[in-house]
């Protein structure tokens, strides 16, 4: 019963339920669509409410911002002003106190200008001579130049200077400014017309940034003196007196400073640059970061002085003293160097590589860490010398005297020491590595751990010498020593007559035995076995493994033999194509001969040929033995002309000796007829070009007469005729004159070494008028018509254009008429028309009258000249 009221109840209250929500939720809906509309509008109005707000409150900001910069701005406006005003006062009180300090400063210098003066007149000028006045006059002048500044100061040194205070006259001595002290000073205004100060004395004084440039300076005193940051730019200096000074950060570049002291002077940070110093003692000076470079030093005594990190590079030495000095990171690279002395001096990583050294002396020096690489050194003297740590390789050392010197671990790799002297000497842990060393001597030297590698020692002397003969086995050549390098290069078939010739030699003709020297029991001798028939046989000798021209450039083979008349023996060198390019020949009367190995020889020929003359009467067979090839390697320095220092100023004497001709316009042999060019060789020998006569002359110093060498006097396209020969020189190593046969068009070489000559023909079809050797054999020939100077390696016809060659020209690369050439290591070429030269470095002159040998006389000039104003010409005068 329950259970069903309970039902029932709750069927009305779902059925009530539904009435009520069905009535609701319609009446709800029709209510949120009525209100839609107002709730739109609201929150439109309420979001227009905001963005109202929102703009108002950035526009309130700005206004805020705004009268805020323009509060700003009005406070730093004024702020601005205030200074304006601050400043404007403070300048106008800086003003008026510079007015009162130049006012004040006017009148003290007035006052002193006016004291002084009076001084000098109740003096009479003298008042230093007073002791008294001097002090007076001292106290009140180093007063004033504290108070006063540079222009005021500058103004009283000129006051004085002009009163003769300041001079060193005979009546008084000059003021005494010592411990005075001068900023700002341009001494040009006290110079007359900006440019000469004479007789000025100032001593003691510290000048700071002081101005001397362009100024002309003699018998200036500044002794004493501390220089900082001066400028003493294009000075010049004569008779002046720097010593006991201290200069400081200064500019002397490009000055020349003559006849003057700066002994016991102290450099630092000091520019000498492109400056010429002549007779000047600094002697006793520190030296501290200085540059000397492309200077000329001339005449200056550096004894005792010292140098750290000091640059000479590119300079030009002459007669210049270092000794007792003490030398450290010092630069003489690139330098020129012609009697200089470095005896007992000290020198710590000093550089003189590339240099060129004459007559310079390092005896009883210490070097130390000392570079000489690719240095040329002519007779420099290192006797009883430390040489430690030090780098010559590659060096020319001309008759280097190293006698007492002791050396240690040093380099002289591929040096050329030549006739070195290194008698007495201690050498150890270094070394000689490819060096050329002929003729050197080691006698009593003690030789310890020393490399002598490939080196050429041929005629070294070793006496008494102190070394393994372990140090020697590797040497290229050496004096008495039967190394495989120095051996005779065909010796091994001529101690034993049983060896067949077929072993080495190569029989082209006929038939040849062997049979023991008739002279030496242990010398073979090669003789013809029949007298009716000629023979010929040849012996090819390789160079590989035996001379690298590299390495020993300039070398020579020689070739000795003893033969019968009827013999004649041939050298040649053939390149590896088997094509000759050199040879020489032997024969009864000529026991020897060299021949030069070009570079391109790889290989030497010695043929013999036995000629059988029948109409010989008194010949009863043909033989040659004693056959001796060897090497000489590295003859350079044989070559090399030692040329003389000859002074700029030098002038010869007036009167010559005439040495050729001198007898009138003739053919005969003691007359010449237009003489045009010479050649003087090392024995004062005259080779003359005699134009006029188409010959060569060979003519000995003080004989009477000369001796034709080529030519007969007629014109001729022979080979023994010369047409209008116009130059002459002698090859040094083969005594062979080489000719510029001009009209034929050709140069031609001859030997004159037996009693007849041979002549070649090395060059044709060349327009050749001047010749000219060099040092590294090289023969120039200039072409008047080419207007050029070409380059030749002796043996080869392909020259190098080395100057002009680009049609005539005035231009620095044209030439005109290339006439004579001289060569000193570099190469000069002349035109005749334009008369100019490539090289100033060189001799050369265009016209006949030609000066160039004064290489080979050190003190002469000799000249060809035709000139009518001198008696009886031709001739040709010797100068001293």
């Amino acid at each position: 019963m329950p259970s069903k009221r309970k039902t029932a109840r709750m069927d009305r209250s779902i059925r009530a339920f539904r009435r009520i929500f069905g009535l609701r939720l319609a009446d709800l809906l029709k209510f949120i669509s009525s209100l839609i509309l107002p709730l739109s509008f609201g929150v439109f109005t309420i979001i227009i409410t905001f963005q109202q707000q929102s703009a108002a409150k950035q526009q309130r900001d700005e206004d805020r911002n705004a009268s805020q910069l323009q509060r700003d701005e009005d406070r730093n406006a004024s702020q601005l002003q205030r200074d304006e005003d601050r400043n404007a006062s403070q300048l106008q009180r800086e003003q008026e106190r510079d007015l009162d300090e130049q006012r004040y400063r006017n009148k003290i210098f007035d006052v002193y200008i006016k004291e002084m003066g009076q001084l000098l007149k109740e003096n009479h000028r003298a008042m230093i001579s007073k002791e008294f006045m001097a002090t007076l006059s001292r106290v009140k002048t180093l007063d004033i130049f504290r108070q006063l500044d540079g222009q005021r100061n500058i103004r009283i040194i000129r006051f004085l200077y002009e009163a003769k205070q300041l001079s060193e006259v005979k009546e008084h001595s000059p003021l005494d400014l010592s411990a005075a002290k001068l900023l700002d000073i341009d001494f040009r205004d006290l110079a007359v017309d900006e440019k000469r100060l004479n007789q000025l004395s100032l001593t003691g004084i510290f000048l700071t940034n002081i101005t001397f440039m362009g100024i002309e300076m003699t018998y200036v005193n500044f002794s004493h003196n501390h220089f900082d940051m001066a400028n003493f730019l294009l000075v010049q200096l004569r008779n002046t007196n720097f010593s006991f000074t201290s200069v400081n950060n200064s500019n002397f570049s490009s000055s020349v400073i003559f006849n003057s002291t700066f002994a016991h002077s102290q450099f630092k940070k000091i520019n000498f640059s492109s400056s010429q110093l002549d007779t000047v003692n600094l002697s006793l000076a520190k030296i501290d970061n200085v540059n000397f470079s492309s200077g000329n030093i001339l005449n200056i005594n550096f004894k005792f002085s010292s140098f750290q990190n000091v640059s000479f590079s590119s300079s030009i030495f002459y007669n210049v003293n270092f000794s007792s000095g003490s030398l450290s990171d010092v630069d003489f690279s690139l330098s020129l160097m012609n009697n200089v002395d470095f005896s007992f001096a000290l020198l710590v990583n000093v550089n003189f590589s590339y240099g060129r050294l004459m007559n310079v002396n390092f005896s009883s020096a210490k070097l130390r860490n000392v570079n000489f690489f690719s240095t040329e050194l002519s007779h420099p003297q290192f006797l009883s010398t430390q040489i430690t740590n030090s780098d010559l390789s590659l060096a020319i050392l001309a008759s280097a005297n190293f006698r007492g010197a002791k050396i240690f671990y040093t380099n002289f790799q591929q040096t050329t020491c030549v006739a070195a002297y290194f008698y007495s000497s201690i050498i150890l842990n270094s070394t000689f590595w490819y060096s050329n060393l002929k003729r050197a001597s080691f006698e009593g030297v003690h030789l310890t751990n020393v490399n002598f590698s490939r080196a050429n020692l041929h005629e070294a002397k070793f006496l008494d010498a102190t070394i393994a003969d372990v140090d020697l086995l590797t040497a290229v050549s050496i004096h008495d020593a039967q190394l495989f390098y120095d051996t005779n290069l065909i010796n091994d078939d001529q101690t034993d007559c049983n060896t067949s010739l077929v072993n080495s030699w190569t029989l082209q003709t006929s038939y040849v035995i062997t049979m023991m020297s008739e002279k030496n029991t242990s010398n073979c001798r090669f003789i013809l076995k029949s007298l009716t028939t000629g023979a010929t046989i040849l012996r090819r000798v390789s160079l590989i493994n035996r001379w690298y021209s590299r390495s020993w450039p300039y070398s020579k083979a020689i070739l000795r033999a003893n033969m019968s008349i009827g013999v004649f023996i041939e050298l040649r060198g053939t390149n590896s194509d088997g094509i000759v390019l050199a040879q020489r020949t032997l024969n009864s009367t000529k026991m020897s001969t060299s021949l030069i190995l070009q570079d391109d020889i790889q290989e030497l020929q010695v043929s013999i040929e036995f000629r059988a003359f029948n109409n010989q009467s008194g010949v009863t067979n043909y033989w040659c033995d004693d056959i001796n090839l060897f090497i000489i390697y590295g003859t350079y320095l044989e070559f090399l002309r030692v040329l003389p220092h000859i002074p700029e100023n030098a002038r010869w004497t007036q009167n010559g000796t005439t040495v050729a001709g001198g007898h009138d316009f003739g053919d005969t042999f003691n007359q010449l007829a237009i003489p045009c060019s010479l050649f003087v060789d090392d024995n004062q020998t005259l080779f003359i070009a005699d134009q006029g006569n188409n010959r060569i002359i060979r003519w000995k110093l003080h004989d009477k007469e000369g001796q034709v060498v080529a030519g007969d006097y007629t014109e001729g396209n022979g080979l023994n005729s010369s047409q209008n020969p116009s130059d002459v020189l002698i090859v040094k190593e083969t005594d062979s004159p080489i000719i510029c046969d001009q009209y034929n068009k050709r140069v031609v070489q001859l030997s004159l070494r037996d009693d007849t000559t041979e002549r070649e023909i090395i060059l044709d079809n060349i327009d050749c008028y001047g010749l000219a050797m060099s040092d590294h054999r090289f023969l120039y020939v200039s072409d008047n018509v080419k207007h050029g100077v070409r380059r030749y390696l002796l043996g080869h016809k392909n020259g190098m254009l080395v100057t002009g060659g680009r049609e005539e020209g005035d231009r620095l690369y044209q030439l005109s008429e290339s006439t004579f050439i001289f060569v000193d290591r570099r190469v000069c070429g002349c035109g005749s028309g334009n008369k100019m030269c490539n090289n100033t470095h060189t001799l050369t002159h265009p016209h006949p009258l030609w000066g160039k040998t004064p290489c080979q006389f050190k003190q002469a000039a000799i000249y060809s000249t035709t000139d009518s104003n001198l008696p009886a010409p031709p001739f040709i005068r010797f100068f001293k």
